[in-house]
């Protein structure tokens, strides 16, 4: 199977904007949205952020190796403080946390 793209994730207008922010080496932000209905906002280079996504989204390095659908979760604290990136990630996964 081959490894996903970010640009994978995203809904079809998101993509095209995505496509074209990356072409042109835009250096404003930009707000994408995934498929699953997050919204992102990313900022060029040099942050990290469209690494951070693809990480965390395209690489699912935030699945847990146990399931949490049961588990009483209703608080989140990222404490890496990237982007907050992960936040929105575990929030969608969890979807009454804050």
């Amino acid at each position: 199977m081959a490894l996903k793209k970010l640009r994978d994730l995203l809904n079809n207008k998101s993509r095209i904007n995505y496509l074209l922010w990356r072409l042109l080496k835009l250096q404003s932000n930009i707000t994408v949205q995934l498929t699953s209905g997050e919204y992102l906002n990313l900022r060029p280079r040099p942050f990290d952020d469209v690494d951070t996504a693809f990480e965390i989204y395209a690489e699912q390095v935030y699945i847990s190796p146990v399931s949490l659908e049961d588990k009483p979760i209703n608080l989140i604290i990222d404490l890496g403080a990237n982007v907050g990136l992960s936040c929105v990630y575990l929030s969608h996964c969890k979807n009454h946390c804050i």
